[in-house]
């Protein structure tokens, strides 16, 4: 083999490489042209504001006052179980109830502000004349349930503090009377007594 042929072969892959090279940027010039602003053949034709939120999100609240409830609800019972064991005191136990009862409070006035929000939002949107009465229904009388729910919670809050604080207070009057207690803790609990008073109910005309 001369040296010419051998030059020859020794050019074939640069050759092949330089073909290669033109035929992709023919190629590529041949695939239709877009704009840096304009969206690619595959993606949706949707925007952002197309897509209504889920109203859910806007509540957080409700769940972590559930949450709350239950373990307060579980740490009373369980209070209430040591108390019996000796292992708690009844004062001990009976703060517990009291914190259950006020953790379910809270959770009942959150259902009621999420409701509220919730008719609002629907309210908002039949204004736009959009197609929802019946859920406007539905949202009233959820409203109505978690009110009398949460009214409900209300009394029975009421009735134990009131419960507990006049048991609190024959418990210091006894021990005052054995020499053990004071007379502060008795004008304390005196205190509470009225603080924790029910009022009667208006009686009717």
């Amino acid at each position: 083999m001369n040296r010419r042929t051998a030059i020859v072969r020794r050019g074939y892959p640069f050759l092949a490489a330089l073909c290669c090279t033109l035929h992709a940027t023919r190629a590529q010039d041949d695939l239709p042209k877009r704009a840096p602003g304009d969206p690619l053949d595959f993606e949706p034709g949707i925007l952002l504001m197309d897509v209504k939120p889920d109203d859910s999100f806007k509540l957080p609240d409700v769940e972590k006052a559930r949450t709350d409830m239950e373990r307060a609800k579980g740490k009373a019972q369980r209070w209430q179980d040591l108390q019996k064991r000796g292992v708690v005191s009844k004062v001990e136990a009976e703060r517990a109830v009291i914190q259950a009862n006020r953790a379910s409070l809270r959770y009942q006035q959150t259902r009621v502000a999420a409701a509220k929000l919730q008719l609002d939002a629907l309210r908002a949107r039949l204004a736009k004349g959009e197609g929802v009465q019946e859920m406007i229904v539905s949202a009233e009388a959820s409203l109505k349930t978690n009110e009398q729910l949460a009214a409900d919670a209300t009394a029975l809050l009421q009735r134990t503090d009131a419960e507990f604080a006049k048991t609190n207070l024959d418990r210091q009057k006894q021990l005052a009377a054995m020499g053990i207690g004071s007379k502060t803790a008795v004008r304390k609990a005196e205190e509470k007594v009225e603080a924790t008073r029910i009022p009667p109910s208006p009686t009717q005309p």
